[in-house]
């Protein structure tokens, strides 16, 4: 090499060198100054705490429910845990979301949400309210907060205003948060459809609240009139998608598991939330657990799982069962096929929301099940491990929920039972006895290696015999031995009672058209049609007819399900009438009672809706 060309070598390199350190420079410089944007005061919640005060939480109990339900099914793919912070600032409304996750509502917002309608109405529109700001969240739309934040104190050159007042972007996110917002509204269950009416004598909310917080001449946001158009519009898509998700979620909880899947599928395609990840999960483990031999699929019972039911056909104990030792237990493959498949579903929820404790009760119930079948310890022990940590992810959610600390020490008992010494095998703490007919069936089951403490258990759970799901009552009959429980409990009184065939529930409310028509040779009545409402909803191969009062499920034009809405009752008149329940399922808004072929859903103690399949 001649020395010229070393020379321009040498600054070939420390021209590259410098280059390099201009560059660090220039991205520490860049991230200084999005971290600088990020702490301005505006873009964090306490700013607006410290300028104008919060209201407490606990007098905004209701406005803190409905934020609580629309967050549950928002998309939080931002990975931002979403929390609500109402300001007490009574003059400027004001409803907007932060880069750190926080919803901020002025009180005047809120006063002008609620004030003058009905609660019903109120809840609709402060839940699509919130609903708009968690998808600006889910959306990560701050660039424009980040700018403004940039130009603060010197106002941009003529050019860069010119730029940033071009808002067919900005337009599109906020028609974007609408539609979405609208969606978890309508999937919390508020009555959206009251948002976009308008009549000579009331405005749609959109312009209403448009006018009432003078947003009319703001340019960045599209027109009140556009924006409810839009959403009259997309309400029948919606519409249509919800039915899919609600009718999918009915039939999984009447035991159709696959036209419920189906629907379930078809609502995913459209809004693949952590919910139907989960409903499609729940209906897999059902279908497994069904396929499956009774001793290993409800040897514990699980929460969420032997609370659900196959017809009412084999609900009836007409004879002690056959039982399997443990050693024989199998998993026949298509309950694998089913458990694999729910995993997956869970996992995908969780992917959604890891704060979404149903779906990790769910996964380490799937995971337990999957390793209770004994004939490969290496591949048991690797789904117990996968059972124990999303069950410690659940508990972490849900400390003082007894259901998931008993799930965590059966998972706990079933590993050392395969990794460690079967005699030193860890059980629950004395603190989870309780009332709870589930929890002394696991205690008894749990101890079932020192009998006089199992017998302890046995016998509060016989005590507690008509409330036991079915499945659990065969599975205390079947051992057929009156030794297992204290002396003076009539165990072959209670069993012989429960063989009897039950005598079918009659429903107190009647149904106004009768299941399994074929509507194509028989069709709908005006006065029908009159009744149920005029709209049908064509979904992929089912119809939907949707009325005040009644929905009505049509499957290949067979009515298969109705839903009953206008109806009154509560937990003590049901129990009244109709007595015990075949099962109580706990679910996120409220319960289920299933009745035979009828399922009654009851929140705050008050029957909400009653679901009739054939």
């Amino acid at each position: 090499m001649t020395p010229a060309a070393d020379i321009r070598g040498r600054r070939v390199a420390i021209s590259f060198v410098i280059a390099a350190c201009i560059a660090v420079l220039t991205l520490l410089a860049v991230r200084a100054n999005a971290a600088e944007r990020f702490h301005t005061p505006r873009n964090n919640t306490e700013y607006y705490v410290q300028t104008y005060g919060r209201v407490d939480p606990a007098k905004l109990a209701r406005v803190y429910g409905v934020f609580e339900n629309v967050r549950a099914v928002a998309d939080k793919s931002s990975g931002l845990w979403p929390e609500l912070v109402v300001v007490d600032d009574k003059q400027q409304a004001a409803a907007f979301v932060l880069a750190d996750g926080s919803i901020v509502l002025s009180q005047r917002a809120l006063d002008i949400i609620t004030e003058g309608v009905e609660p019903s109405l109120a809840d609709a529109r402060l839940a699509f309210i919130l609903g708009h700001e968690l998808a600006h969240l889910a959306a990560n739309d701050f660039w424009d907060h980040e700018i403004g934040a940039a130009f603060a104190g010197r106002p941009p050159t003529a050019e860069v205003t010119a730029a940033l007042e071009v808002t067919s972007d900005k337009q599109k996110k906020e028609l974007k948060a609408d539609d979405l917002g609208f969606v978890y509204a309508a999937l919390g269950g508020y009555q959206v459809e009251q948002l976009v009416r308008s009549s000579s004598a009331t405005q749609d909310f959109l312009t209403y609240w448009t006018e009432q917080i003078g947003a009319q001449a703001d340019t960045t946001y599209p027109s009140a009139a556009a924006r409810s158009e839009l959403l009259r519009v997309r309400l029948e898509d919606r519409l249509q998608t919800l039915h899919a998700f609600h009718f999918g979620v009915r039939l999984v909880h009447s035991g159709r598991y696959r036209e419920g899947l189906a629907l379930l599928r078809e609502f995913q395609q459209q809004f693949p939330s952590r919910e139907v990840f989960n409903d499609l999960g729940y209906g897999h483990l059902q279908q497994a657990l069904e396929k499956m031999p009774p001793e290993l699929a409800y040897h514990y019972w699980l929460p969420g799982v032997s609370d659900l039911y196959t017809p009412l056909s084999r609900l009836t104990l007409r004879a002690a069962v056959a039982t399997q030792v443990r050693a024989q237990w199998r998993i026949p493959p298509v309950a694998r096929e089913d458990l694999l498949d729910a995993a997956r579903y869970f996992e995908l929820a969780i992917a959604k929301d890891p704060r979404y404790a149903p779906a990790h009760v769910n996964l380490a119930m799937t995971h337990l099940l999957l390793g209770l079948e004994p004939r490969a310890p290496r591949t048991s022990a690797a789904q117990l491990l996968r059972a124990e940590s999303a069950s410690a992810a659940a508990q972490a959610l849900a400390p003082n929920d007894p259901q998931i600390r008993m799930l965590a020490a059966i998972v706990r008992f079933e590993r050392e039972q395969i990794e460690g010494d079967p005699a030193s095998a860890p059980r629950p703490s004395q603190a989870l006895e309780s009332d709870e007919p589930t929890l002394n069936y696991n205690l008894a089951r749990l101890y079932s290696g020192t009998p006089e403490i199992a017998t302890r258990y046995w016998t509060k759970a016989l005590g507690q015999f008509d409330a036991l799901p079915m499945r659990v009552r065969t599975l205390i009959c079947s051992q057929n031995d009156a030794r297992v429980f204290e002396a003076g409990e009539d165990v072959g009184q209670q069993c012989g009672r429960a063989r009897t065939p039950r005598q079918t529930v009659a429903m107190p409310w009647s149904l106004p058209i009768p299941l399994s028509r074929d509507l194509l040779d028989h069709p709908l009545t005006d006065q029908e049609r009159s009744q149920f409402g005029s709209r049908q909803i064509q979904l992929a191969r089912n119809k939907v007819y949707s009325g005040g009062v009644v929905d009505l499920l049509a499957i290949d034009d067979i009515t298969a399900m109705a839903v009953l809405k206008n109806v009154t009752g509560t937990n003590a008149t049901l129990l009244q009438c109709c007595g015990q329940p075949l099962s109580r399922q706990r679910v996120v808004s409220g319960e289920l009672w299933r009745y035979d072929t009828w399922i009654a859903w009851l929140r705050d103690g008050r029957v909400r809706e009653v679901w009739v399949a054939d």
